[in-house]
């Protein structure tokens, strides 16, 4: 569900913006971390993620400022949910004509994947993946982690593979914690009102009675993702979603589902998309 994150992730790029064919470009943006931020972005030598604070963030900033001019960003993705955000951009920068570490008036863009979490109006957590390439914008790509010593994007595989073979609810369900915090987009159940009365939020049980109803009315269901962003205990999966109607239609629906895992078990499964066909 859209909220503060999805107003900071957005004034997060727009202050990205500021850079100059001349000129680097301010640190504004860092005013939007908080002092304690747990802040991690990837090691130059191994791609690891390494802890910093929100200094070293300025003093990396003045370095870059000294090599660099006309930083910017071109945002393509920007996945909001409450308190978190994902977004997927591009980050360019062009090297200074006097420099020496580089080739002067090089260009260099940064594929990132960039995780936040805000609380308070401030960035608390702030994890970033990228690939960097001279030359060509980076394709998009899956960045995962296990940062935290879980892994949401095994468990995410794993919900995947338990709704494509499950015989029945029961042997589907069984990733899903007791206690799971299920939200989907307000459009999902159009002319179910009656039969879902409680919208577009719920818990387990009413997770079941959507599946329930899924399945005494539709055939052929299935599951392809197509791309998985993980940090930690956290995930956003894109995937394509398949079945076919009672009167042999053909239904196919393109989703994201933002989900946190504890241990083995989906937790939070917060779903968005609408229809891509029916025919």
């Amino acid at each position: 569900m859209p909220g503060e994150a999805e107003a900071i992730a957005l004034k997060l790029v727009q202050l990205f913006q500021d850079g100059t064919p001349g000129d680097y470009g301010t640190a504004d943006s860092l005013t939007l971390y908080a002092a304690n931020c747990d802040i991690r972005t990837p090691s130059r030598e191994t791609g690891a993620l390494e802890r910093h604070t929100r200094d070293d963030l300025c003093a990396a900033h003045e370095r870059s400022a000294s090599r660099f001019r006309a930083k910017r960003v071109s945002c393509y993705e920007l996945i909001a949910d409450g308190q978190n955000a994902i977004m997927r951009y591009v980050w360019q920068v062009t090297v200074k004509d006097d420099a020496t570490e580089f080739p002067p008036r090089a260009v260099y863009r940064t594929d990132v994947a960039h995780f936040i979490e805000v609380k308070g109006g401030l960035i608390v957590r702030s994890h970033e993946y990228n690939h960097m390439e001279t030359g060509q914008t980076v394709p998009s790509h899956n960045a995962t982690s296990d940062a935290d010593g879980s892994s949401a994007e095994t468990t995410a595989k794993q919900w995947v593979e338990a709704f494509n073979r499950a015989s029945s609810v029961d042997d589907y369900i069984a990733v899903f914690a007791d206690d799971l915090d299920w939200w989907h987009m307000t459009d999902w159940w159009r002319g179910s009102e009656a039969r879902f009365p409680k919208g577009n939020a719920g818990g387990l049980a009413d997770y079941r009675q959507a599946l329930e109803f899924d399945a005494a009315t539709l055939t052929g269901r299935r599951m392809e993702p197509y791309l998985v962003i993980a940090d930690g205990p956290g995930a956003a999966m894109r995937y394509r979603w398949y079945a076919k109607a009672p009167s042999g239609d053909r239904i196919a629906w393109d989703r994201v589902a933002v989900i946190t895992v504890d241990g083995d078990r989906i937790t939070r499964l917060h779903e968005y998309g609408g229809p891509l066909a029916a025919s």
